[in-house]
């Protein structure tokens, strides 16, 4: 464990003055199923918003690669909400991955741990659940760079994960079509560390 921490270290040292720390911010739909005890299925959407921290790994002509650190949120609806009942949920979480950039092609992996709650209210069920699980999604997309420090991308992502609700795995699928907008610092992660100490 010791070599490994070592050797990301060394990397992120050496490569990074390549390419800058970058802070991104993003919007983003999602589109969410889970899959009752009961067979039957129910479909959130609603809004998503992210943020990320990349740290670059290396860097080589036209290719990129960093790692990220990242927290999201979703705050969804039912999509069979009526006026006599109604489900809302809202899912926070921390993570990270890994994020490839070839020319405008943009690929990435993440892995977060969210906390989700949900809410019943109404003429017939009036409930409350919270539950945790670990959600792994991937996502491709288009970056543009409008100038040295800035970078508008959209990509789409896809997650999977299994829940324990009551004791019953219950499948959970996500799709999410993100904007990004993206600032790069334009210094070496041992530098943008130091400049926080200053």
């Amino acid at each position: 464990m010791n070599k490994f921490l070592f050797l990301l270290l060394f990397i992120l040292n050496s490569q990074a003055y390549a390419n800058g720390v970058s802070f991104e911010a993003a919007i983003g739909y999602p589109e969410v199923s889970l899959q009752n005890p009961n067979s039957g299925e129910a479909v959130y959407s609603g809004i998503a918003v992210s943020g990320k921290l990349y740290a670059p790994i290396y860097v080589a002509g036209s290719f990129s690669s960093n790692f990220t650190f990242s927290g999201r949120y979703l705050d969804l609806n039912n999509n069979s909400n009526s006026n006599a009942q109604r489900e809302t949920g809202n899912h926070i979480g921390l993570g990270g991955g890994l994020r490839f950039k070839i020319h405008k092609i943009v690929l990435g992996a993440n892995y977060h741990l969210i906390k989700a709650r949900h809410f019943w209210v109404g003429s017939t069920t009036n409930d409350y659940k919270e539950y945790d699980y670990g959600l792994f999604s991937y996502y491709a997309g288009l970056e543009w760079l409008f100038s040295k420090n800035f970078g508008l991308s959209m990509s789409y992502e896809s997650a999977a994960a299994n829940i324990e609700i009551e004791n019953n795995p219950v499948p959970y699928s996500e799709n999410t079509i993100w904007l990004h907008f993206r600032f790069d610092t334009g210094m070496p992660f041992w530098g943008f560390l130091g400049s926080l100490f200053k």
